[in-house]
């Protein structure tokens, strides 16, 4: 019957609903005045049994339906947009004509969005089967009228009018009583404010999290079903006093009105009820975000709630269970507790449960939150530690109930062979290391650590980085190069977690005293030692040499520019100098430079600042200009139209650049980092011919690759047979040059050498070093720029 629809309430804030009726009378039926007349009356003892108060005198007969039309709102939809579409869907559908098959003229639009409706239906008439869809909605609503019968047989009484019978006859008079109107909201308001508690409940039961963790799901579960008990039995009350309170004198509305008192009074308080929701989505939304934190890498070996702990600690794969235990609900909880036992009458535990403090929920505990906060970032470490050396231990998250509420927390357990170890403690991350002595071909590393894991170590493991690679290696070469350290501490159980970086660490190359080159060479800067005094140098990195014969040179770990003239015995810091930092008139470990001759400035490519920066060289400049800003840029080279290239290593690419523009246009690579003809990795120093052809040092990828203007792909001119150094081979190139025949000089600094490969050559000579790493006449000490000159043949720098 169509009264059934009054008692569909939404279950969810999830839905958006809208419902169509349909309405329809057919006859009036009524009696005359000669059955109303006094004496006619069939029944006249029905006014001593105190049964009536009425007789109906006439009757509307017809029928009603109510198609009620739910749409799940997805993550991101609006309740709006998606009613208003609704709504005019449902508006189609009494001008919707079908002829035979029911077919709908629906865009692909509006057939997507009714396939995700579903439909219910209450109504006056007898239905074979009740529509779910759209379609049948729509079929069902137009075969309305005929399913009346020719006659409206199947039509149902609508509305009747009343006529008093204490008008036909004194003895049927009585004394009524009209309900209040606040007594009336006041009971609607109870009901729906319990309804909607428990739609907020039964919505907050269906989050994402509870695929992992079940107990607060249970919790909200009960929640609901107990606010559904105490509705029938409230109900059930209001329906009791209601008929007592209308016709009799004896029973006032204070009845009610106290039944209302003690609601408000009891553990269905709506403040109550209310609050221990707002704990419970605040709760979900914290615990979300920290499981989000450990599904973050799925690569590690993390399993979370998917199977219970008995079952991981019976994987014989295993030596080792590491476990993360949840324990941030309590197995009775005392608002749930109070609900249930008020509803089964037992008072004394309701005054006990009722009358107790309202407590502060775990994440507003200042002392539990860090603790919680630390424990996940230690079993991510660890387990992000031992994610590939070792296979013999398991990192599950679990849920467990807290054993009351002051213990509610996050645990870390290791399981040994099946039982649990007392008192576990993960292995501490180590101090970054420090650099204790430093020789030509050592180093002495020191760190602290606290140790205070209950593992003993066995070891340490020391790893380092190259200068110019990302990648870590955990055993140490004699290379004479910058390097960055971490350590890790090995337990019987596994590896701590790994420690921060030491600052930037290079071994102590030998003092080059009086070198004589195969050419002839001299030394022009430096030679003094290591230092930061204007005749010393410390790790240079690119130089550029003008024609007038003045050398600018990057001198790299003293964060400046320094330009010397040939036959200068001290060198001009042009730029920087000020220590190492970011502010204008600092440099923060610049790798190349070169000067542009319109401008008359240095252009500077400063490397850990991620930018590329512009010094006058005029007297008094005490600052420079950012030209381009968020590149990590390596080399640096200009042609001939002033246009700048400009080498990035995070990107794998090399860009040119017109003064003034911010984001350059790909001359080389760009398709991230690899070995493919379309590809670079790690480039370094950059030269471009005046056809503009642009020669990069694919580093990491030991070769030299050529680009044609305009070209998608570079050519290999040099190496690309894998990291070595036979004469078909390069390791880590570096600074380059090509003179005007297309002859390559390439400076192969991990092989201390510089190599000579003519155009088309398959291999290379070695014109210069290639004697190992030394300071005799034949030797070089990694080689790293090269450049033309006129009067100078070639200059290198070490």
């Amino acid at each position: 019957m169509s009264a059934k629809y009054a008692e569909d309430s939404q279950r969810t804030n999830h839905k958006t609903r809208l419902t169509l009726k349909y309405s329809t009378t057919t006859h009036f039926e009524q009696l005359t005045m000669k059955h109303l007349g006094k004496g006619n009356l069939n029944h006249p003892d029905l006014h001593d049994i105190d049964l009536a108060t009425h007789v109906v005198t006439g009757v509307v007969y017809g029928a009603e339906a109510f198609f009620v039309f739910d749409r799940t709102l997805s993550k991101g939809e609006s309740r709006k947009e998606i009613g208003g579409t609704l709504r005019a869907m449902i508006n189609k559908i009494p001008i919707f004509k079908i002829e035979g098959e029911p077919k709908l003229n629906l865009t692909d639009q509006e057939k997507n969005f009714v396939d995700k409706l579903n439909c219910k239906f209450y109504g006056d008439f007898h239905l074979d089967e009740n529509p779910s869809t759209f379609a049948e909605a729509v079929r069902i609503y137009r075969e309305l009228p005929s399913r009346l019968g020719k006659a409206n047989e199947n039509a149902i009484p609508k509305k009747v009018w009343l006529y008093p019978l204490s008008l036909l006859d004194s003895k049927a008079m009585r004394f009524v009583r009209e309900i209040s109107s606040k007594l009336v909201d006041s009971s609607i308001s109870v009901i729906e404010n319990l309804h909607s508690l428990e739609v907020q409940a039964l919505d907050l039961s269906k989050n994402s999290i509870f695929t992992h963790f079940s107990h607060m799901k249970e919790d909200l579960l009960d929640f609901a079903a107990r606010l559904s008990e105490f509705q029938r039995n409230l109900k059930q009350k209001i329906e009791l006093y209601l008929p007592k309170l209308r016709g009799s004198t004896s029973i006032q509305e204070s009845v009610l009105f106290n039944l209302f008192k003690q609601v408000d009074s009891s553990p269905f308080n709506k403040q109550k009820l209310e609050s221990w929701l707002k704990e419970k989505r605040e709760a979900i939304a914290i615990i979300t975000t920290l499981v989000e934190n450990l599904t973050k890498d799925r690569s590690f070996n993390i399993t979370i709630g998917s199977s219970s702990l008995s079952e991981v600690i019976g994987d014989t794969r295993y030596d080792y269970i590491c476990c993360l235990s949840f324990r941030l609900i309590e197995k009775d909880d005392p608002q749930l507790s109070a609900m249930d036992n008020y509803l089964h009458n037992n008072k004394s535990k309701v005054n006990s449960s009722h009358g107790r403090q309202k407590r502060k929920p775990w994440f507003e505990d200042r002392r539990l939150v860090p603790k919680i906060r630390k424990n996940i970032r230690q079993f991510i470490e660890f387990a992000e530690a031992n994610n590939v050396e070792n296979g013999k231990i398991k990192f599950i998250v679990v849920e467990q109930y807290s054993v009351d509420h002051v213990n509610k927390s996050t645990e870390l357990i290791l399981y040994d062979n099946g039982s649990e170890k007392e008192g576990f403690i993960i292995p501490s991350k180590p101090d970054a290391p420090y650099v204790k002595n430093v020789t030509d071909n050592s180093v002495t590393l020191g760190w602290a650590d606290a140790a205070d894991g209950t593992e003993k170590i066995r070891k340490y493991k020391v790893i380092y980085r190259k200068h110019s690679n990302a990648s870590f290696i955990d055993k140490h070469e004699n290379e004479k190069e910058e390097k960055w350290s971490e350590v890790q501490s090995i337990t019987a159980i596994g590896l701590s977690a790994i420690s921060g970086l030491s600052e930037p660490i290079e071994t102590l190359t030998k003092k080059v005293n009086n070198a004589q080159w195969a050419q002839n060479g001299v030394t022009v800067a430096g030679d003094h030692g290591r230092g930061n005094a204007t005749n010393q140098l410390y790790y240079p990195e690119g130089l550029f040499v003008d024609d007038d014969q003045t050398i600018v040179i990057a001198d790299t770990w003293n964060h400046r520019i320094i330009q010397w003239k040939i036959g200068d015995t001290h060198g001009q810091v042009v730029a920087g100098g000020n220590g190492k930092g970011n502010r204008l008139d600092q440099l923060k470990y610049p790798t190349d430079v070169l000067i542009d001759k319109e401008t008359d400035s240095v252009i500077i490519c400063d490397w850990l600042n991620r930018r590329v920066v512009r010094w006058s060289r005029r007297n008094g400049t005490a600052q420079g200009e950012i030209i381009i800003n968020n590149i990590t840029c390596w080399g640096l080279a200009m042609d001939d139209q002033t246009y700048l290239y400009i080498s990035d290593i995070r990107e794998h690419e090399v860009r040119r650049y017109q003064i003034g523009d911010k984001n350059g246009i790909i001359v080389a690579g760009g398709n991230g980092a690899g070995a493919g003809l379309n590809q670079l990795d790690w480039p370094t120093c950059v030269f471009v011919d005046r056809q503009h052809t642009v020669y990069v040092s694919d580093s990491n990828n030991h070769r030299v690759m050529k680009w044609n203007n305009g070209a998608k792909e570079g050519i290999v001119v040099a190496g690309g047979q894998g990291k070595g150094n036979t004469l078909t081979q390069l390791s880590n190139p570096y600074g380059l040059f090509v003179d005007t025949l297309g002859t390559l000089y390439v400076a192969d600094w991990p092989n201390h050498r510089v190599m000579r490969w003519p155009e088309g050559a398959k291999q290379g000579t070695v014109i210069m070093g290639g004697n190992s790493s030394g300071a005799e006449a034949n030797q070089f000490n990694w080689p790293r720029g090269i450049v033309k000159l006129q009067i100078l043949n070639y200059l290198f720098h070490e």
